[in-house]
């Protein structure tokens, strides 16, 4: 038997090694207290360009195959630290009718709202 997408949860953190660990382990108790499901689990260590990291490729193409219908992390810097790098992720995930559960993810429409047609944030 499948888990309905909607109730699929992929869990996603860049953070140094404790602090991911714990990240994780209190992204999994939301997830349960929420009733839905854990996935899949990604995380990266370096702070590159969000598009280059492995662990948000693979998020990515968690969404793409149709295997998680909501993406959570601690907080969209996670992402990134800079609004514009943030931009392009968010898109994707908005693209595909994606749920994001992040602490600061009402901030999105806010985010979005200011980007003009090149993906820059003005």
């Amino acid at each position: 038997m499948s888990v309905p997408k909607k109730t699929t949860v992929w869990l996603y953190t860049c953070a140094k090694q404790p602090e991911q660990d714990d990240a994780i382990e209190r992204m999994k108790r939301e997830v349960e207290k929420q009733g839905l499901t854990v996935i899949g689990i990604s995380s990266d260590h370096e702070r590159i360009e969000p598009l280059s990291r492995p662990g948000i490729q693979d998020m990515l193409n968690a969404i793409r195959e149709g295997k998680a219908g909501a993406v959570m992390m601690p907080g969209l810097h996670h992402i990134s630290r800079q609004t514009e790098r943030i931009l392009p992720v968010i898109t994707e995930l908005q693209e595909q009718g994606t749920i994001i559960y992040a602490k600061d993810a009402d901030a999105i429409p806010f985010l979005m709202h200011f980007r003009d047609k090149g993906g820059a944030v003005r």
